[in-house]
């Protein structure tokens, strides 16, 4: 018992540190993520990026490699629907956007349990296409301009093996920023303020900071 209550002490401390330093993103599978779903792009870049690797090709980690396709996706999806009145009309019916007279800006969307749908939360507050697309534009530069030793980015994984075929609704993948220097706080912050913006959707995703949580293998200890 004294060992069981020591690893879950362990666990809650690195819980804490997670909150300082992680966020969740949570990736839709099959017909339910949308034309526009990215995990497909992601597989295929995490086997090439092995076959590469093989070869002794590779110039940077994969999770950089798929950190920066992820967001580098969500980045095209922007220009093109803010281009087209029948994919922002469908948007807004989702309750993705809230439009106005000069700007089309994104929601902040939390769960709700009561109508089994995430539902736009007005005093998260929301972000304009050209702030999303600002934001996006930095955080590729900071995780583009580090590496190796020096990365800013010290995970980007999901929580299970990546195959063509995914079984379940969703797969969960976990983001881990450096905590060191000004650049890492930068990172931090951007991911921070996109949290639970709608724009994800574009690729059938979701993104949240961390929480405190113990992980599966801990909870069955407890």
């Amino acid at each position: 018992r004294s060992l069981q209550r020591l690893v879950l002490q362990h666990e809650d401390q690195l819980a804490l540190l997670r909150l300082d330093r992680g966020f969740v993103i949570t990736m839709l599978t099959g017909d339910k993520a949308g034309e526009g779903a990215i995990l497909p792009g992601l597989v295929a870049a995490s086997q090439e990026w092995k076959l590469r690797k093989e070869k002794g090709e590779v110039k940077t980690s994969l999770r950089e490699t798929l950190l920066i396709l992820f967001l580098g996706a969500l980045e095209k999806r922007l220009q093109t629907i803010t281009a087209s009145p029948e994919a922002l009309a469908a948007a807004t019916r989702l309750n993705w956007i809230a439009r106005t007279a000069d700007a089309v800006a994104w929601n902040k969307l939390e769960w709700s349990a009561e109508r089994s749908e995430e539902i736009p939360v007005p005093e998260l507050g929301t972000l304009t296409t050209a702030e999303v697309l600002k934001s996006l534009s930095e955080a590729l530069a900071l995780v583009g301009g580090s590496g190796g030793e020096a990365s800013l980015l010290h995970r980007f994984h999901s929580t299970r093996p990546l195959a063509s075929t995914m079984q379940g609704p969703t797969v969960t993948f976990l983001l881990e920023v450096s905590s060191r220097g000004s650049d890492a706080d930068r990172l931090w912050a951007l991911f921070q303020r996109l949290s639970k913006s709608s724009c994800f959707a574009l690729v059938g995703s979701r993104l949240r900071q961390e929480r405190i949580r113990r992980s599966p293998l801990a909870q069955s200890l407890s």
